[in-house]
Formats: structure tokens, sequence, C-alpha cells
């Protein structure tokens, strides 16, 4: 197999990754002394416009992300181009799968050469136990493999481009990943390189950790009978791997989708929803639970599966059977993992056997868990919490118990007034922080990042800059520098 030698930094295996989405891709770069920088975020459709101004930086020791995010930093500028945002990893900005992946470190941790891993690897594809690789990098001490993923649903954007970052795409993701590791793990496979924010060397950048010096980041994309390289959804990964694809994929999928497009359910009914959402973006986080939490996870999974056909009459939102149910919970309990995260910890068949026995049990709609027991036992953290917060999760989940401190008091409803007065506190901090004005689009990204319970309309910001004294830059007869503060 020969590899590409690029003698610079090479934007064409980002792209074949990338193709195109509607998302960003950023970029990072190690300084001298080790220090890591991010240098900016380019939107994937206008890679080839942007990526020479970055050449110069990508020269030595830089990477890219390997998924897409929706946005760049939502008020912070790029280093090195002005014209883009800088680089935003928050796991809550992901919006695009492009591939599964593995760090094959064959030098430090299986004594192997580079090209002896790729050798192995190519042994592992012929003997089915991986599916063909889609792209390799070969950095000098080590090899990534890519396997290149497609949407394949009309609904989620281009069949042929990367797949949605739904929860439930993510927590299939996770098990592909943990798969893929298992798989390679004679080769050298580095079990922390497979969280969805991973990034990557840019192919044709130094790498000065290299044994030989000057060594760049050479790539190699096989080609099928097609001339295309390898590319597959989520099912086929799973299949290829020995996993057995979910039977009752959709169910929160598209109640996520409904929601996101603001398709709220009054009631009860809309309580179960907003608490299904919850655990499904909490398993996306976990990416499998921890001995201690597996058998109540199980649990709430079940619960949760049971609730599916209470939530809309709609047959957009497949009903969920006790066959698929049970499928769903063993699904589940199959990912968990050990108490310190590093190996694979399935709940055994007892426990398991006792989550679906307790489930027999009926319960009527309106015996919903709370939300703090719901965190108690699952033993949410407060950053687990505000990512379900901010991603359409129950809105007033918070951290467990033991993360508070103490029972917190009855929560204070914040009248129109006061929330109004807070919010133009932060705007007046954020105009002193920056010594500009954003934009009515920019400050509501902000303040949707920073302070989501602030979060008002553009008609409503609008009115906050005038009470301010602030003009809108954007407004027709403006100055050609909007007004300070007074002081």
């Amino acid at each position: 197999m020969l590899f590409a030698d690029p003698k610079a930094p090479d934007a064409l295996p980002i792209l074949d990754l990338h193709r195109g989405h509607d998302g960003h891709v950023t970029f990072h770069a190690k300084d001298q002394e080790g220090t890591f920088r991010d240098l900016g975020a380019i939107p994937a459709r206008e890679l080839l416009t942007w990526f020479p101004s970055f050449v110069e930086e990508l020269e030595r020791d830089s990477y890219f992300s390997v998924n897409g995010y929706y946005r760049g930093h939502p008020y912070k500028k790029s280093t090195v181009n002005k014209g883009l945002p800088q680089a935003w990893r928050a796991k809550k900005g992901l919006r695009w799968l492009t591939a599964a992946f593995v760090d094959v470190d064959s030098d430090r941790l299986a004594g192997m050469t580079a090209g002896q891993a790729i050798g192995a690897a190519y042994d592992l594809q012929e003997r089915g136990e991986i599916p063909p690789v889609s792209l390799y990098f070969r950095s000098g001490r080590g090899v990534w493999l890519f396997w290149f993923l497609k949407n394949g649903e009309r609904n989620d954007g281009p069949t042929d481009g990367p797949v949605r970052a739904w929860p439930d795409k993510v927590s299939r993701w996770n098990r592909v990943q943990r798969k893929l590791l298992v798989k390679t793990a004679r080769l050298g496979a580095d079990a922390n390189a497979l969280d969805v924010s991973r990034v990557s060397r840019v192919p044709g950048s130094v790498n000065t950790a290299a044994p030989t010096p000057g060594t760049r980041v050479r790539y190699l994309i096989p080609a099928g009978d097609d001339g295309k390289p390898f590319v597959y959804t989520l099912a086929e990964l799973e299949t290829a791997v020995g996993l057995e694809p979910p039977r009752n994929p959709r169910v929160v999928g598209e109640v996520h989708r409904q929601l996101k497009e603001g398709h709220g359910r009054p009631g009860q009914v809309g309580s179960w929803v907003k608490l299904i959402l919850s655990f499904q973006l909490l398993r996306s986080l976990r990416e499998g639970f921890r001995e201690g939490h597996r058998e109540k996870a199980c649990w709430y999974w079940g619960l949760l599966l049971q609730r599916c056909p209470t939530l809309d009459t709609d047959e957009d939102i497949p009903r969920c059977t006790p066959e698929e149910m049970e499928a769903e919970v063993r699904q589940l309990a199959s990912e968990c993992m050990s108490a310190d995260g590093t190996q694979p910890a399935p709940l055994p068949e007892k426990d398991v056997l006792a989550a679906l026995e307790s489930l027999e049990v009926k319960r009527p709609l309106t015996l919903r868990p709370s939300n703090d027991r719901f965190s108690d036992d699952l033993d949410i953290t407060p950053d687990e919490a505000e990512f379900i917060r901010a991603n359409g999760g129950s809105p007033t989940i918070r951290a467990a118990a033991r993360f508070r401190g103490q029972e917190p008091e009855p929560k204070r409803k914040v009248t129109r007034a006061e929330k109004a007065e807070a919010r133009r506190d932060f705007i007046a901090r954020l105009y002193a922080r920056n010594g500009e004005v954003p934009t009515l689009r920019e400050l509501a990204a902000i303040i949707e990042d920073e302070a989501p319970e602030l979060r008002a309309t553009q008609a409503t910001l609008m009115k906050d800059l005038v009470a301010l004294g602030i003009q809108n830059p954007r407004r027709k007869g403006r100055a050609e520098e909007a007004p300070r503060l007074p002081m």
C-alpha cells in the first residue's frame, strides 16, 4: 500500500472525512513549549477557501477535530483569521459524527512498527474481524484507522453525508468505538482515544515527537470496487463488528427530533418526554453506566421505554413492545463499564432479570420519578445536569444531592423584572469585557452559551440595549463607533 507523502499540510483527507456538512471543523496546534492552542473553526463547506490561510500555523504539531460542531466559539475570534470564529469543542455543540476510529499506538503499547500494525490491521480485515478501513494516518509513531460514517436516513440530511449527532446515535457510536478498541487491542489501540471530541494530527504536518526528525503525517484512502472510499451507516458498522443494532432505534431519536423542532407536549406526558431525553443525553455522556449505577440505569431505561406508547398517537413514533423493551434493557446492560470506566463490565444476568421483574409491576402514568430522585439514583454531576438542561432535557434537573452539599431550599420563581435586570447586568459586563457591541444574533448566542436561564428574543435584547444606552451597531444611520456605556 502506497501512502500519500504530502510536503505541507493537506486538506484532502479532511474533506473526505467531513464531506461538506453544515457544521465546523476545529483546528489546533502546539507551540514550542508544548502548550495546546486553539486556532479557529472553519465551516466544512468552506474548507478549501479558508484552509490556505491556516497552512503556516498548521506546519508543526497541528490537529483537527474528527467530528463536526454546529458552530465556532460564540464570541471569540480565530487567532489566525479574524473572519472566522475561535474553535469550540464543547460536547453540547456536537452536530455531526463523521467516522469511527482507533488510535493505534503500536510502538509504545504493542512493540510493533507502524508498518507491522498496518499489516496486522489488514489481516484483521481479511479475517472479517473488522470492516475495510476508510482512511489510514501514519504519523511516524503509530497509525490512525478511520471508518467513514454516512447518514442513510433522508430526514437527517444527505444520505451520503455524516451522521447527525442525536443522543441515540452518539450512544450507538460509543458502542462501536468500544468494540473496535477490543478488536484492535493487540495492535496497541489507545483506550483513552475514544471520545467524540477527539482531535487527530493534520495530514502533511510535521510530528516533532516522531523518532525521525521532520516526519510528516502520511495518509492512505483505500477504495472499493466502485473506486470510492468505504463508507458505512451506523447499522452496517454495528453488524460488521458483531454488535446487534437497536431493535427500536427511532423511539428516542424521534422524540428528540420533535422536541428540537419545538413540538412540545403539555402536562404529564410532556414531563415523561423530557425525562426520556434526559436519560439519553446522560447515556451519551457516560459512554456506559458504571458499577454502582448499572441496575438503576437499566430499570430507568425500561420504565421510560414502557412510556413510549403514551407519548403521542402519531404513527411517526413507534410503539415499544415488551419484547423490544427487554432487548433494549439487555443492550444497555451489555454496555456497562467498571467503576473506573476503563474496562467493560456488563450487568450480571441475575441483576438484569431483577430489573425486568420490577418493571412488570403496573404503574400509572402519574407515578413519574421526580427529577431529584432521578439525579440521586444515577449520581448526576453538576456538569452533566447543565448539559442535560442545555440540550432539551428536563429544564429543572439538578445535580445529585451529594454534589449540592445539602437539601436545597424550594426554588423561588424569578420575576420577569428580576430576569430583565440580571440579563442587562450580564450584557453590561459583556460590553465592558469585550469593548464592543455584538450583533443581536451574536448576543443571543452568547447568552444561550453562558447564561441560558437569561435567554430572550432578539426584540427583547434590543430593548435591553436601549435601556442600557447602547446603540445596535447594525442599525441604519449608526455612528462609526457605537457609544460607550455612561460611567
